[in-house]
């Protein structure tokens, strides 16, 4: 069973964290202290450190003595430095929740429903200093259906991301999958956060 650090927080990182937690042995967790609780809820008997920004991160991270050979990032918020992703032999897996390059950014499934899309999908990628621009180690695609809501779709995706993970991850750090870069970085489309002017009509 691999040993990984889980980097997330809120509802998306916990019911991620919920969902592969059988899978991985999870050394610590790496959380804001705003959603220290939700995640000490679900993993009572893990270590769990916050960290609300990449100085804070860096100064956790460094502070440990931890020896996971990989990290695994779900929905954290915070920006990682290269100083953190090098403490780690196979890097930082990020699962983001779009087809990369298509919807980098902090919130790709509200942008995949608001532009009509057909198909969305999965990502793990390796992090590196870009925003979302790391390379990709699989996708797998999910069709959007026209009734879709983000709290739907947000748990269609947490499960497909759960199962790549299970499946994709050994592999992975077993130097069956080579890692690749993103195709066509010329088209990449951004997302950011939804705010509260977007609902007026």
């Amino acid at each position: 069973m691999a040993k990984i650090i889980f980097f997330g927080s809120g509802p998306v990182a916990v019911a991620s964290l919920v969902g592969i937690r059988k899978d991985f042995e999870i050394e610590a967790i790496i959380t804001k202290p705003s959603t220290l609780h939700d995640i000490t809820e679900v993993a009572p008997k893990t270590l769990v450190l916050t960290a609300n920004n990449k100085k804070e991160l860096e100064e956790v991270m460094t502070a440990q003595n931890l020896k996971s050979r990989v990290g695994v990032l779900v929905d954290y918020g915070v920006i990682i430095s290269k100083k953190v992703i090098d403490m780690f032999e196979f890097g930082i897996v990020n699962s983001h929740f779009s087809l990369l390059p298509e919807w980098r950014g902090a919130d790709p499934i509200a942008f995949a429903i608001l532009s009509g899309q057909s198909k969305t999908g999965v990502s793990l990628m390796i992090i590196d200093e870009g925003l979302d621009t790391g390379k990709i180690i699989t996708q797998k695609n999910l069709p959007v259906s026209p009734n879709a809501t983000t709290d739907s779709l947000t748990s269609k995706l947490i499960n497909l991301s759960n199962g790549l993970l299970k499946d994709t991850l050994p592999k992975y750090l077993a130097g069956k999958i080579r890692p690749r870069s993103q195709p066509h970085p010329d088209r990449a489309t951004y997302s950011r956060k939804l705010a509260k002017h977007d609902g007026i009509i």
